[in-house]
């Protein structure tokens, strides 16, 4: 019995390892989606579109729909060719798809079919206009790259840094390169313990980067600039448990 017990143990542990380790090809299998309207959709996906701006001539919005409920979008000012990024989790009501990110409001869309997304105004809507305000599912599944500000729990072991960024829950290997050493200096003076999770603050950029001994991709935080670490504080009661 006991040597059953000590086996279950261990291959608990080895599937939870195997498991945060998977890159952007797994990600691509799965779909944790339900509901009607959430059926209609394919995971993961990209939409498109050119939507109206009060103050410029358009915006360009670019979304992706990952399968374990997290968003990247980006939008960017046509005029200015500025683009801002925005990262979260989205949910499905009935027909509607909301996107809460790192912004004050969130972001509603009417799922009008499998390949089209209707914007909707602050307080889900339907916007009484001839404009467009439809983003229509790409072809190809083109993952963004967000470069914004990033809050999350860092921790440190054997020689590699991992972040959990708290908005959308994923686990990013953490780069050495950019501003990574003074990230890794000051949790070296702040930890307690060997891989305390410490939250941080930074801006960074998320990139896809290739498996070190593997296939594939995983994703992987670029450190721009370190701002500050916060011992003792979390992300808070919407912490994830994803594991990407």
């Amino acid at each position: 019995m006991l040597i059953k017990t000590l086996a279950g143990f261990f291959l608990s542990v080895l599937l939870l390892f195997l498991s945060g380790c998977q890159g952007i090809d797994s990600i691509r299998l799965r779909n944790h989606s339900s509901g009607k309207a959430a059926q209609t959709l394919d995971f993961p996906s990209s939409y498109t579109g050119i939507l109206p701006c009060a103050s410029c001539s358009g915006t360009r919005y670019t979304l992706n729909l990952w399968p374990d409920k997290a968003f990247f979008l980006r939008m960017t000012y046509l005029d200015k060719e500025v683009s801002i990024y925005d990262i979260g989790q989205w949910r499905i009501d009935g027909e509607i798809l909301t996107l809460m990110g790192g912004k004050d409001e969130s972001q509603m869309f009417t799922i009008s079919d499998a390949d089209t997304l209707r914007k909707l105004d602050t307080e889900g809507k339907e916007i009484q206009s001839k404009l467009n305000y439809d983003l229509t599912r790409s072809k190809h599944f083109e993952p963004l790259e967000p470069q914004l500000p990033i809050r999350g729990m860092y921790s440190y072991m054997a020689d590699a840094g991992q972040i959990q960024e708290c908005l959308t829950g994923w686990r990013l290997f953490v780069a050495q390169a950019g501003d990574n050493a003074a990230l890794e200096a000051a949790y070296s003076n702040a930890q307690r313990e060997p891989g305390e999770p410490l939250l941080v603050d930074l801006k960074g950029k998320i990139t896809f980067q290739p498996k070190i001994g593997g296939e594939g991709t995983q994703p992987t935080l670029i450190v721009e600039h370190f701002n500050r670490i916060w011992p003792g504080e979390t992300c808070g009661p919407n912490d994830s448990t994803a594991l990407y």
